[in-house]
């Protein structure tokens, strides 16, 4: 199913953005579920340890949040990645 990403980027995210919201709308770009895509951001969010910073803006994260954020975002579509 083709989704329709301009409805979804109405401005381009940035460093003002959550880090939840951010692989929230990275999951739904990838046609993931609304549902499953906030499980799975949550799953991989906790995975590297920024689930306590998911509702903070990714513009306060530390040098070393910030190098681990993109790392989720890149997971978020892999449906294998967040079981282990």
């Amino acid at each position: 199913m083709a989704v329709d990403r301009r409805r979804h980027c109405r401005r381009a995210p940035g460093p003002a953005d959550a880090g939840r919201e951010l692989i929230r709308l990275q999951a739904t770009l990838h046609g993931i579920p609304k549902a499953e895509g906030r499980q799975r951001g949550d799953e991989l969010l906790d995975k590297v340890g920024l689930i306590n910073a998911a509702d903070r803006r990714v513009g306060t994260y530390s040098g070393g949040m910030q190098d681990d954020r993109p790392g989720v975002g890149a997971l978020v579509h892999d449906r294998g990645s967040s079981s282990s």
